[in-house]
């Protein structure tokens, strides 16, 4: 047996001479460009294309029929009333009309994120691991917060859209 750095190659496509009689030789390859003619080596290059397009699909879903893509998480709870809060606290071009990364540096008393956060009210409820400014935080992360906050006190924000 050979080794397979010193198996002869054919010279029209260097592949090993013991594969060349399964690619379309170069006389193939010019008379389906030319024509109709085509010979079956090269009609069943798609065909095997298909067949492992194919079984791509067929290994991206599951046993039980379902897609193995990622699901799309839930909407935090109060979804609605926070994106309410939020186009009132600080109206903008972010997600669903609001301006999320306002991080509260101006002159609006220190209030931060979408849904217009007191530093001291997010450092308490923020779950570990969060930023430490609610405008770098995301949208979800704050309606979070803002939930876990409400929860705790109640009611705190001056739009109140309930």
């Amino acid at each position: 047996m050979q080794n397979r750095h010193t198996q002869k190659t054919t010279p029209e496509h260097g592949f090993p001479a013991s594969h060349s009689s399964t690619w379309p030789s170069d006389e193939t390859l010019r008379a389906s460009a030319e024509g109709p003619a085509r010979s079956r080596k090269w009609a069943s290059v798609p065909l095997m294309a298909a067949a492992s397009l194919f079984a791509a699909v067929t290994l991206s879903v599951g046993a039980d029929g379902a897609s193995s893509a990622p699901k799309q998480k839930a909407l935090p709870k109060n979804h609605s009333l926070w994106v309410a809060v939020g186009r009132c606290e600080q109206p903008g071009r972010g997600y669903k009309g609001v301006y999320w990364s306002h991080r509260g540096d101006g002159g609006d008393g220190g209030y931060q994120g979408g849904l217009g956060f007191w530093h001291r009210s997010w450092d308490a409820f923020k779950p570990k691991g969060y930023p430490a400014n609610a405008g770098d935080a995301t949208w979800r992360q704050q309606m979070v917060v803002a939930q876990r906050l409400y929860d705790a006190v109640g009611w705190g924000w001056g739009c109140d859209p309930r």
